[in-house]
């Protein structure tokens, strides 16, 4: 089958081009758009069994084999030598339990003049229901592969290792045996000698997916994840019903960041097999980054029933409790896994972070300190530390971090981290250059791990809004449903001002405070796709009928209020659609001047890779022109579209700029709104401190202190306008 396309360049045809998008919609799990071009592709050329194969892959994915055959059968007829179709063709009469045509297939297949292996692929299908695959022992005697693999499974890895060299003595190439020598070398570290083994297995019995497995999991286990995904994915291929395959794989998409791809994997595995407990932590990892959070707190509570006292899987089960803002569930779980492992930092990170969340800082320091005991040059809660305060001067956890940093003595994991939380610690004391050397160091370390991508290609999406907006949309025909919940969108770059606009506007009692939700911008990507496909214009009712749906979301967020505010960064970018898709819905844009903005980004650790370009001052600055010319778009496009807010203006004029901001939300007038930072609601960003403060001009003008620093940043403002 075609394989996929990794570079797009302009001698690609229009096919070649559709195919392209269909890999990235699928790698999304955006199968409906993903079936949409393969149909598109269908309209150019009805003769693609590429294009009918994939339409088939996507719907045996789904569990639906009867769908896939139809396709299966068509691409086979187009393409009738292509193994991997009646490969597929095999799965699904399995999967459906149709063993009458199964068997009939096996029969075509040797009447069509297929290879042998490819014979031997679909025999073991048959035989092994696409669980097991192949074992060929060649000379070597089933019950002498039984020991030898009862050795290896009961630990015995030196007697295992001496009986594997005996039996390949009697046949060189017996891949099972090739294979559990791989494993014993491995185990005793001999890496190079268990690679060979394992390439051998391979080499000499293409078709044995344990193998695929093995060897797959040796290079995930050393970080060669590029190199181990495509031996689990043949893996899967040979055994799509192998829970352990399905499972392997998902654990190596998750250290490359494919989430959605991963948790199809390892939810798929957990149909297949028993879960174990990295099984449940990946899971839960991978649900979480995909915003599926029941599916994380279900499996989570499961697996704990089984393992109660992993404190990893604790862990991942508070992470999965705190997806649905439940601080107050997660801590005792939190506590017990600390009871069970004193030394486990990431649970004492986990536990601080709680406390400052729900405003409790005094337990929040205390927890942290005791972690710090136990992880002194840990970087995560060193950073949580300092941020949870304004520190003071001779703070011996801050001695202690420089000291060790200086020396070498900090682990590259955490380098990171205390670099970020020493640029802090020495902006609160008023060491001016020691605040800027630290955060250069920390960005600086930052970008050896982070690929020098064009800022364009994360604001593409932003090009096909202002697109699909000029171009026009037909108005709504369907009225809006009473008490459906409208979102407030508080948006702007990081480091704004949004969580202190956010934070008095959800003081109004009509008001829930929703945080970095996201709906919105989640819920643009599939129009916005098909709009770049078809070219079509986009409709209000379609688009209002994904708004309901997102606002059933938003209003799991409202606790009951009419109103829930949506603080994901850039919304902004999207705006043309918001009141398409939420009438009645307002969108705050907080402004802030350039220089001061992109030194709080700067001197800021952020977690998500979409926030690269913050480690580069000049990227920084023009990813700040990008923001602004957005800004101009929307202004000149659809004038009342946004509301700004300057930050600087908040800050200088307090009451009058809030009275405004309430009043651009058609919201009465409530004085809590002004008592913003007495609220007792949760607070998940980097001003979670800040924000429990009352208002303060200190942070206005910082820029001025680093001005020299700061040069390149600043002359990529002043060269595009954003300041004189």
């Amino acid at each position: 089958m075609q394989k996929k396309k990794t570079v797009e360049s302009a001698d690609l045809t229009e096919v070649e081009r559709l195919f392209l998008r269909v890999n990235a919609a699928v790698d999304r799990n955006q199968h409906e758009l993903a079936k949409a071009l393969l149909g598109k592709m269908l309209e150019i050329d009805p003769d693609l069994p590429h294009a009918h194969f994939h339409l088939g892959l996507i719907a045996f994915e789904a569990d639906d084999p009867e769908t896939a055959l139809p396709h299966f059968l068509k691409a086979r007829e187009l393409s009738p030598k292509q193994p991997e179709i009646w490969a597929r063709i095999m799965d699904a009469y399995l999967a459906m339990g149709d063993n009458a045509g199964a068997k009939d297939l096996f029969a075509q297949a040797r009447g069509a003049g297929l290879p042998q292996a490819s014979l031997r692929l679909l025999a073991a299908k048959g035989r092994g229901g696409n669980k097991t695959g192949i074992v060929e022992l060649g000379k070597i005697g089933p019950k002498d592969f039984a020991r030898l693999v009862h050795l290896h499974d009961s630990r015995r890895f030196q007697e295992a290792r001496q009986m594997a060299r005996q039996l390949l003595s009697q046949d060189a190439n017996a891949a099972p045996v090739l294979a559990v020598l791989a494993s014993c070398e491995a185990k005793f570290k001999r890496l190079k000698a268990s690679e060979q083994a394992y390439r051998k297995a391979l080499e000499v019995d293409p078709l044995y997916p344990e193998a695929h497995i093995q060897f797959g999991r040796f290079l995930a286990e050393l970080n060669r994840i590029e190199e181990a995904i495509p031996v689990l994915e043949r893996a899967v291929e040979l055994v799509p019903l192998s829970g352990p395959a399905r499972k392997a794989l998902g654990i190596a998409l998750i250290a490359k960041k494919y989430y959605q791809q991963a948790f199809n994997h390892l939810s798929k595995a957990r149909d297949l097999m028993p879960m174990t407990v990295d099984h449940a932590i990946n899971l839960c990892d991978s649900a979480l980054q995909i915003n599926n959070r029941d599916i994380a707190l279900q499996v989570t509570n499961e697996a704990i029933a089984a393992y109660p006292d992993n404190p990893r899987l604790l862990i991942s089960h508070a992470s999965a409790l705190r997806a649905f803002d439940r601080e107050i569930d997660a801590i005792p779980v939190i506590e017990r896994a600390i009871e069970i492992d004193p030394a486990y930092g990431n649970a004492w990170s986990q536990l601080g972070n709680c406390f400052q969340i729900i405003g409790e800082f005094a337990k929040a320091r205390d927890a942290l300190q005791r972690g710090m005991e136990r992880n002194p040059t840990n970087g995560s809660l060193f950073l949580l530390y300092v941020r949870g305060q304004k520190v003071k001067p001779g703070d011996p956890r801050v001695e202690r971090m420089e000291r060790e940093l200086e020396a070498g003595n900090v682990a590259e994991v955490d380098r990171v981290d205390a670099a970020f939380g020493l640029s802090k610690a020495a902006e609160d004391l008023g060491r001016d250059r020691d605040m800027f050397r630290y955060a250069r160091m920390a960005n600086d370390l930052m970008l050896k791990h982070l690929p020098p991508a064009a800022i364009r290609s994360s604001l593409l999406r932003f090009d096909q809004c202002r697109d699909a907006v000029e171009m026009g949309i037909e108005p709504a025909s369907m009225g809006v449903p009473d008490g459906q919940t409208v979102p407030i969108f508080v948006t702007g770059l990081p480091r704004s001002g949004t969580t202190l606009v956010e934070s008095i506007i959800a003081s109004h009692s009509k008001v829930a405070a929703g945080g970095e939700l996201g709906l919105f911008t989640q819920a643009c990507s599939e129009p916005l796709s098909m709009f770049a496909m078809t070219g079509k214009p986009m409709t209000g009712d379609a688009l209002q009928l994904i708004g309901r749906d997102v606002a059933a979301d938003y209003a799991t967020h409202g606790e009951g209020e009419p109103f829930v505010t949506d603080k994901a960064i850039m919304s902004f970018a999207l705006a043309g659609l918001a009141p398409h898709m939420f009438p009645g819905s307002k969108m705050i844009v907080v402004t802030r001047d350039p220089r001061d903005n992109c030194l709080s980004m700067y001197k800021n650790r952020f977690f998500d890779e979409s926030y690269w370009y913050t480690s580069d001052l000049e990227a920084l600055g023009e990813f700040y022109l990008e923001f602004l010319k957005t800004l101009d778009f929307w202004r000149n496009a659809h004038p009342g579209l946004i509301t700004e807010i300057r930050y600087d203006d908040l800050v200088a004029d307090p009451e009058a700029q809030t009275r405004a901001l309430i009043e651009a939300c058609n919201l009465d007038w409530e004085d809590a709104c002004l008592d913003f930072h007495k609220t007792s609601r949760k607070v998940n960003t980097l001003s979670v401190y800040q924000v429990r403060q009352p208002i303060s001009a200190a942070s206005k003008g910082a820029w001025q202190r680093y001005e020299e620093d700061l040069q390149p940043l600043i002359k990529v403002l002043r060269d595009g306008g954003a300041i004189e």
